[in-house]
């Protein structure tokens, strides 16, 4: 990997049913893709803060950050020679309605989802 290293959120969202909630990207890189909910950290902000920013931008969800589920450093979007790395969270609490096609953000449709339902060339 090389590149620059661009430090990133994701939240695991998994609501009652055991759906996952995933995002449809609407921008590149990875237009047209299924992700997780997140993105970049902006400038000062904190890990829970840009992940409380991402949601509400991408999902419409407020939510209350919860456990550090881990950390990943991949090559994304080789193409753009970027290394992201991804702080994944798990919220453990939200409020709202996940907006099928939010107002804002990078996101085209955002729906909870079985992982069945998403096959592995539509996830970057």
């Amino acid at each position: 990997m090389s590149g620059s290293v661009i430090p990133c959120v994701g939240a695991v969202v998994i609501d009652g049913q055991g759906r996952l909630l995933m995002i449809k990207r609407g921008h590149e890189p990875g237009a047209g893709l299924w992700s997780i909910p997140g993105g970049r950290i902006e400038p000062g902000e904190t890990d829970a803060a840009a992940l409380a920013r991402e949601m509400l931008e991408e999902t419409s969800l407020s939510v209350q950050v919860g456990r550090l589920l881990g950390r990943v450093r991949t090559a994304y979007f080789s193409v753009f020679n970027l290394t992201v790395l991804f702080t994944l969270w798990r919220p453990w609490r939200w409020r709202g309605q996940a907006a099928s096609r939010p107002r804002r953000g990078s996101v085209r449709l955002s729906m909870w989802c079985c992982s069945s339902s998403i096959g592995p060339a539509s996830r970057p």
